[in-house]
């Protein structure tokens, strides 16, 4: 700041001035130091002028950031039901499994009685014949003793 003309604790005083919003401050420029001057000016124009682009910049990036982290938590919450899904799904095809399971225990039940009603039906149908048998015997046999 001295080589533009001016104190430092000047210079500080005036910027702590337009932080605090106070923008009616004028700057007393040598007439020598006028070129320095608006070469610090336009280089500080320039540096803000870069700074807005990046700031911007950076507000497009952080928007886009927050874009796909509504998608991958859209993603992530699709994902999440899916597996849900997939767990009634499974539990379903337990319940089926074990349905199954009965069904063929009943059926093994129902194969049983019903080997065990032919045996049954063979044995009477046997004992039929063997009654008329003897009865056609009896007859035959009766007309000799008589």
């Amino acid at each position: 700041m001295r080589q533009l003309g001016g104190e430092p604790h000047d210079a500080a005083r005036l910027l702590q001035g337009m932080a605090q919003g106070d923008l009616t401050a004028s700057i007393r420029v040598r007439p020598g130091d006028r070129d320095s001057v608006m070469a610090c000016l336009q280089q500080t124009s320039a540096s803000m002028e870069e700074l807005d682009s990046t700031v911007t910049q950076n507000a497009e990036n952080a928007r886009q950031a927050k874009h796909t982290a509504q998608q991958a938590s859209s993603v992530a919450q699709q994902g999440g039901e899916a597996v849900g899904k997939v767990g009634k799904v499974v539990s379903t095809m337990r319940g089926i499994n074990d349905s199954s399971k009965r069904i063929a225990d009943i059926t093994s039940v129902i194969d049983s009685i019903a080997f065990q009603t032919n045996i049954l039906a063979l044995n009477a149908a046997e004992s039929l014949r063997t009654q008329a048998q003897q009865r056609v015997d009896a007859v035959a046999v009766f007309p000799l003793r008589g």
